[in-house]
């Protein structure tokens, strides 16, 4: 067991050869799209590039001792050349131990090449593909000039299901999807290549638009209208959990788990049944278990984390760096206050503490509390509704 952080309990630092999540930035924030809501494009990016293979080696090579679940992560990651891509995975390949790797897009670029890329060089290479459901719900997923991507996103899934291959959903929960679960479920029913639906809110409370990538005049007109710190297409903790509740419920009546698994249900119910999770949200294995390697060398903690004090610095990162970053860092005093909370907390074992970098948001806003009821919310719905049934 990796040691917690002096008297910060349920936050644990990475021991040698424990497995790490690296998040490789391999375009930076470069994107097809301009989603309204995409945290990446608000950041003050210094510009556009691309990771170089050397980095991506450079940098592995440090973390020797440890299995390694790779993220290929953007901006839009299909932007970048094939050839960029096969460097890469030479590299991962000669790492000494396991390394499992997931690509996560938004599928408009998706092509039978790329599909056939990816079966010779990582056969087993796990698809995320982002999609907020049936068009209504994907409002805020447009292109540069504004214009809707759901289209094309379903011919890619339905290319996808042509070659049997298998994906997993990550679909933002915004104002479009609220009062609507039950149409966004059936709607991703209908891809038979989908075996993972995970939905993600969208806490767009007291966020700004930074000054990094342009965006497109819809984001720019959208992000005018913010009201009481709101961008006009977030969602609230209480709203979310109503939408997970909703979700649920339409996902058992119309027996879709014989297609595909919910989440972040599942997750909540393991975690009630004490049993083993993965999910950083749900463990303490959370923001220190997380790398991010930026195109410019630069490593980082999870990129959700929009703090500048959350840079690592760029050069060889192993436990006893991640260690000393995070015992010096200011970070901790947030971390520390956040974690005397959940002492205190009778969802605690359950809930795990959530997400670091979401908490330390919205505490920030005062919505702190609003966001463990939310979690306390679908704990006890979901352990009366399977956990005590």
């Amino acid at each position: 067991m990796a040691p917690s952080i002096g008297p910060i309990s349920g936050f644990d630092l990475p021991e040698a050869a424990d497995p790490l999540s690296i998040i490789i930035k391999v375009v930076g924030e470069a994107c097809n799209l301009d989603c309204g809501y995409c945290y990446e494009r608000r950041r003050d990016y210094e510009g556009r590039r691309l990771v170089r293979p050397e980095t991506v080696r450079n940098f592995v090579n440090g973390l020797q001792e440890h299995s390694l679940f790779i993220e290929l992560h953007g901006g839009e990651p299909l932007l970048a050349p094939q050839s960029l891509l096969h460097e890469i995975f030479d590299h991962l390949r000669a790492h000494p131990k396991p390394v499992r790797v997931r690509i996560q897009t938004n599928a408009t670029l998706l092509t039978k090449s790329w599909i056939e890329f990816f079966a010779r060089e990582w056969p087993d290479i796990r698809l995320g593909v982002s999609l907020d459901g049936d068009p209504a719900a994907n409002e805020w997923r447009y292109d540069k000039q504004g214009a809707p991507s759901h289209a094309a996103v379903r011919t890619a899934l339905e290319l996808l299901t042509e070659h049997k291959l298998e994906v997993g959903i990550i679909s933002v929960v915004t104002r479009h999807s609220l009062g609507r679960a039950a149409e966004i479920i059936e709607h991703l029913s209908g891809y038979r290549c989908v075996r993972v639906v995970k939905f993600v809110p969208c806490f767009d409370i007291g966020v700004r638009q930074g000054a990094g990538p342009v965006r497109s005049k819809r984001t720019l007109d959208a992000a005018a209208q913010v009201c009481a710190g709101e961008m006009p297409w977030a969602t609230t903790p209480h709203e979310f959990s109503q939408f997970l509740i909703a979700a649920w419920r339409s996902w058992r009546a119309g027996y879709h788990f014989r297609s595909f698994l919910l989440e972040p249900h599942a997750t909540f119910i393991r975690a009630a049944r004490r049993q083993p999770v993965t999910d950083c949200h749900f463990s303490s294995r959370k923001c220190a278990y997380v790398l991010t390697l930026y195109p410019d060398g630069r490593v980082g903690t999870c990129d959700e984390i929009d703090r500048r004090d959350a840079q690592m610095g760029a050069g060889d990162i192993g436990p006893k760096r991640i260690e000393s970053f995070w015992r010096a860092s200011p970070l901790m005093r947030d971390v520390a206050a956040l974690r005397r909370k959940c002492e205190t907390c009778s969802h605690r074992v359950e809930c795990g503490g959530g997400c670091i970098a979401t908490r330390l948001r919205l505490e920030t806003q005062g919505w702190g509390d609003a966001y463990c009821e939310h979690r306390k919310t679908l704990i006890d719905y979901l352990t009366a509704e399977v956990v005590s049934a």
